[in-house]
């Protein structure tokens, strides 16, 4: 079955759970996003976050409670993409 990646500043297409996959300084988490919302980028991997959609029965805060979520993003072009 195929899963669609969100990347940054995509739109969120709907209410609900979207789990978290962060560039090599966490594992993933889930997040609660709202509808027409704009995915963001982290504060420390930056553009390299990306989003799925979870199964609807699973429960999370929404992504402004997330530490990594808050402030300034990083700059991720200096960044070495591991293989």
């Amino acid at each position: 079955m195929f899963r669609q990646a969100f990347k940054p500043g995509s739109c969120v297409p709907k209410d609900g759970m979207y789990w978290v996959y962060h560039y090599q300084h966490r594992i993933s988490h889930l997040s609660y996003m709202k509808a027409g919302e704009s995915f963001p980028s982290c504060v420390k991997c930056g553009e390299r976050v990306r989003f799925e959609a979870a199964p609807e029965h699973q429960a999370a805060d929404h992504i402004s409670h997330d530490v990594d979520f808050r402030g300034e993003p990083a700059d991720s072009s200096g960044l070495e993409e591991v293989v």
